[in-house]
Parts: structure tokens; sequence; C-alpha cells
């Protein structure tokens, strides 16, 4: 069986950009060629083999396995119009592939009832040939666990009064931890990662009882869950892991919805040791369980969120409430303001104070387009912080500078700021001639 791009229905490789992005482009190319001979095994064998046939999640078909696994991994591909056309694509060649019909759905549309669903639907249909395998309790766990976390996206996605995803979530939940406890004979090794499964059972089913709580108390009397203070992960402190840093920053956002308080500060710190890489952040952006941190300035800068006011952005990490309370929260108002003044209003350093001056400066610059929060923010990601900064960036190669933006306008979901569709109007603002802005913007055109 010989593999090639056009079997897998891949993009071209891109030759154009910098000797640099050539080389991560063929890279690229390769891996994503790697990933298709991989689906091909993967597809050939789930005929044989039952847990195969799960994980691929209905699918029938090796080239749609190999689309939907690049256009979810930002290591094969980063070009978002390419994502969703794989994604497109992968749903047409195999219909019944329902984790490519999943993910090519928006986050903030996805139906995550149906999905839960068709695993719950899957899950009544189990072979009783399927369930005497000795890794049927491993597959059994892997099914409750996402139905039981499916159901409760499909709750925080809804309308909060309509109880009936959260009661599914928690019937899938209460046979997740019965299943984790292993009554039934299984190998050394799956008894371990049984084990290792259980606390996170066991916190998805305390997360669950918390948000119940909004429905009535618990019938226990003395039940922890009566009061808000003993609301706590039941494996709280646990010795230092990333996952359970994740779970425990699950439970506390749980309770600064049910209750207020200081939870969503902790929910924020549990995240400080829960994401270690960047993908991790850019699931926390988009996972419903902590949308009701989104106005937390801390928890944006965290994820990788572009911040909604000026004085959130990172460079003013710390500094946001004596911005304010001096009347420097705005670009205009900090710009205008001297080094020393600004040094003494936030005791800060000079060279600090200078800095943050710059970044105001450089939103003063063209503030219809580089004014705006997101834009500033993308600026930072690229290493920008002050006009002198843009300027010695955009007459070097301005080509390059917009590329560069529209690559992290990618990654962060601001492909719609003005500074990024519409880079014109900001070089003009720095001196660069009409011919020399129009042909930067067709060398950097997709």
């Amino acid at each position: 069986m010989i593999i090639s791009r056009l079997d897998a229905g891949l993009p071209p490789v891109r030759e154009d950009g910098t000797p640099a992005e050539a080389v991560t482009s063929k890279e690229r190319a390769q891996a994503q060629l790697m990933t298709g001979a991989a689906a091909y095994v993967l597809v050939r064998l789930r005929d044989r083999h039952h847990e195969v046939r799960h994980g691929l999640y209905g699918a029938t078909a090796w080239e749609s396995v190999a689309l939907q696994v690049i256009a979810t991994s930002q290591a094969l591909i980063d070009s978002e119009t390419d994502k969703v056309r794989l994604l497109t694509a992968a749903t047409y060649r195999d219909p019944d592939y329902a984790l490519a019909h999943f993910m090519a759905t928006p986050p903030d549309q996805r139906d995550h009832a149906a999905f839960a669903k068709m695993l719950d639907d899957y899950w009544k249909a189990v072979p009783p040939a399927v369930k005497d395998l000795h890794s049927w309790p491993l597959l059994n766990v892997r099914i409750l666990y996402s139905s039981a976390t499916q159901w409760l996206n499909a709750y925080l996605a809804g309308n909060p009064l309509d109880e009936d995803p959260l009661n599914h979530a928690a019937a899938a939940s209460t046979a997740l931890t019965a299943a984790c406890k292993h009554h039934e004979p299984v190998s050394e090794e799956g008894g371990r990662q049984l084990d290792h499964m259980r606390p996170f059972a066991e916190n998805l089913a305390r997360s669950i009882a918390v948000l119940q709580l909004r429905q009535a108390k618990p019938k226990e009397e003395h039940s922890p869950l009566n009061d808000p203070e003993r609301w706590e992960h039941p494996h709280r402190r646990l010795p230092f892991s990333p996952q359970h840093y994740w779970d425990y920053a699950f439970l506390d956002s749980f309770r600064a919805e049910t209750t207020g308080g200081t939870f969503g500060r902790q929910a924020v710190e549990d995240l400080r040791l829960a994401l270690v890489t960047e993908e991790d952040k850019a699931y926390a952006r988009h996972d419903p369980c902590f949308e009701q941190l989104h106005h937390d300035p801390d928890f944006r800068n965290l994820v990788g969120l572009p911040p909604a006011d000026f004085s959130d952005l990172p460079v003013f990490a710390g500094l946001r409430d004596e911005l304010r309370s001096k009347k420097l929260s705005t670009a205009a108002a900090l710009s205008a303001a001297p080094v020393a003044s600004v040094a003494a209003a936030l005791r800060v350093t000079p060279v600090r104070a200078t800095g943050l001056i710059d970044v105001a400066r450089l939103a003063q610059l063209d503030p219809a387009t580089l004014g705006r929060p997101g834009a500033l923010y993308l600026l930072h990601s690229i290493g920008v912080d002050s006009p002198e900064e843009l300027a010695e960036r955009a007459w070097r190669d301005p080509a390059d500078l917009i590329r560069s933006l529209r690559r992290a306008a990618a990654t962060y979901r601001l492909s719609a700021e003005p500074a990024v569709h519409a880079p014109g109007t900001w070089l003009a603002a720095l001196g660069l001639d009409r011919a020399r802005t129009e042909a930067a913007l067709k060398a950097a055109r997709p």
C-alpha cells in the first residue's frame, strides 16, 4: 500500500516563505504522511480488534481518520482554513465517523448531548463477546468517562434549568465510579490503570454533585456538600500532578459558580500548575467547565485569551488595580505620562515604567487598529511591544511581519482583528509608502 497526499486529501506542501519555514513545512508534510500510514493500519485492524473499533468512533475509512487527527493537531497543521476543510472532508468521506463530526463543529455549537447519546447507545449495544474480553473493564471506563463528561458539557452549554443532561451525567458518573473498583478479574496492568483512573472518577462525581446543589440539598444531613467550605476534591493535595490540579480547577470552578467567594481565584491558581503545554492552554480556553472564569483577566492571560481591556494586557500583570486607581488605565493617559511619574505611581523601576509607556505609545500609533487589546496581545506574542520595534520589523521585512501576525492570529483565533485583516493602515502610520505596502500585502497573501 502506497500512501500519497492525494489519496489522503491533504493540502499541497508550501514552498514559499523563509528557508526555516520551508524546512518546517517539509517536516510537517512527512509527519502528515506518517499519520496517514498509522491511520491505514488502525482501520485495517478494526475488524479484528474491538478496542480499536471503539477508539475509532465509528470510522471505516483510513483517510477520514488521518484527516481528523491532522486537523486537530497543532503540530501537524496551523491554517484554520485547512483545519476546517480537512474536518469537512473527513465527515464527507466517512458519514459514520462520529468523532470527526464532533470536532468539525465549532466549540460553541457542538451538540454535546447528541455525542453523549451516541456513546450511551454504543455502550448499551456492546455485544456479550466484547464484554468477555479481558480488556473490557478498561474500555468500559473509557466509554463511561466520555459519556459523563459529554453530558456534563451539554448541561454547562445549555439551559441550567434543564436537569436532564446533568442527571445523565450523574448516572454515567455513578457507573464509572463503580467500574473503577474492578470487581471483575483484570490483568495486573489493567488493575493499575483502573486504580489510576479512580481519583478522577471520584472527582467527577463530586463536581456533578456540587452542580446538583442548584436543584436541592443532599439528603444526608451531615453531607459535606451541605457546607461549601467542605466541598473539597476527595484527593486534595496529592503529590504534584498536573492532571490532579486540572481536576482541582474543575471542581473549584464549579464551586465558584455555585457560591462565588474566592473559589474562582483558587481555580486559576490550580490551572497555573495544571497547564503544562500550549495544547493544555488551548483546551482550557474552550472547555465549558471554565466558562465562568472567562471574565477573570488572570485566567485570560494564563490560557491565551485576548484581554478585554487595555489594562488587562499581560505586560501589566500585577499592576491592573494600580493603573486604574492612578487613572493610567488607558493608552492615551499612560502614553502622555512622564516616566518618573509612572514609576512613582506604580512603584516600579524607571526601566519597567518605560516599557509600559512604550506599549501605550504603540496603541496610540494607529488607535483604530493597534489600539485594540487583541491587536496589542498579538503583537506582544510575536515580540513587538513598542513603536520602535514595530517600525524596525516593518521596514526590514513587512511581508514577514504580516505573516507572523496572521499566524499568531490563527493560533489565538483573532483573525477578525482590524490590525490583522487590514494591516495597510498601520503600515502607512509607520511611514511605509503605498507601493511597498501593496507589495508586502501581495507577498504575504496566503
